[in-house]
C-alpha cells in the first residue's frame, strides 16, 4: 500500500494557534474548503511531498530521527502574510524567510526522500480520499520540480481567499518534524512519525 505523505515542520504554539486565527477569518469571510485545526488538519511549513510504500516507513522514520538529531531548533522569520493565485483561486500564506539552516534542513530531507519517495500519487493515496479535489495530486507529482531546492518557498498555508493587513509574530521557532498523511488541498491529516529537533 502506498500514502501520499509530506514531511514537516510544525510551528510554535503561538503560531499555530496565529495560523488558525487567520484561517477562521477566511472560513468566515471566503468560505475556504480548508479548515486549520490542532488535531487533524495542521498548520505546517512542508520540506517534502511524495508517495511512500508502507514497507519503506520504518526506513524512513528511522532516517528522519537521525536528521532531527543534527538538527537543534529552527528559529524562524516571517517575511509577511500574502494572498497568492493558483489557477484562478486566492491562496493566503504565511511566508517566510529561506534561511540558510532551513534550506540545509529542506535539501537534507529531500536527499532521503529522493530513495524513497515517487511522484505517482493518486487519489486513494490521500487521507480520506472520498470527494476530493484532484488539484493535491498535482501539487504532490510536481513537487520536486516546482518546490524544492531552488525552488523551495517556506510558508504556512492559510486557506482560500485573501488577508490584508494581518501583524504575526516576526519571529518564532519550531523544534518538532513531522511525517504526516496529507489530505485534500495537502492538508496535514495525520501524524504517522514526530520528531524533536534536538
Amino acid at each position: 500500500m502506498k500514502l501520499a505523505v509530506d514531511i514537516v515542520l510544525l510551528p510554535s504554539e503561538e503560531i499555530t494557534d496565529k495560523a488558525i486565527e487567520l484561517n477562521k477569518i477566511l472560513v468566515k469571510e471566503f468560505k475556504s474548503k480548508i479548515t486549520l485545526n490542532k488535531k487533524d488538519f495542521l498548520p505546517h511549513i512542508s520540506l517534502a511531498m511524495g508517495v511512500l510504500a508502507e514497507k519503506d516507513l520504518s526506513d524512513v522514520k528511522e532516517k528522519l530521527a537521525g536528521i532531527s538529531r543534527e538538527f537543534g531548533r529552527m528559529e524562524l522569520e516571517i517575511r509577511e502574510v500574502v494572498a497568492n493565485e493558483y489557477s484562478d483561486k486566492k491562496i493566503s500564506v504565511i511566508n517566510m524567510n529561506r534561511t540558510s539552516k532551513l534550506q540545509k534542513l529542506h535539501e537534507r530531507i529531500m536527499k532521503v526522500a529522493s530513495s524513497y519517495f515517487t511522484y505517482d500519487a493518486k487519489m486513494e493515496m490521500l487521507y480520506m480520499p472520498d470527494g476530493l479535489d484532484e488539484s493535491a495530486l498535482r501539487w504532490i507529482n510536481n513537487y520536486p520540480k516546482d518546490s524544492a531546492f531552488e525552488s523551495f518557498e517556506p510558508h504556512i498555508t492559510l486557506g482560500y481567499g485573501e488577508l490584508n493587513g494581518v501583524e504575526v509574530p516576526v519571529r518564532f521557532s519550531s523544534s518538532k518534524l513531522a511525517l504526516c498523511h496529507l489530505g485534500n488541498n495537502c492538508t496535514c491529516r495525520k501524524i504517522l512519525a514526530s520528531f524533536n529537533l534536538s
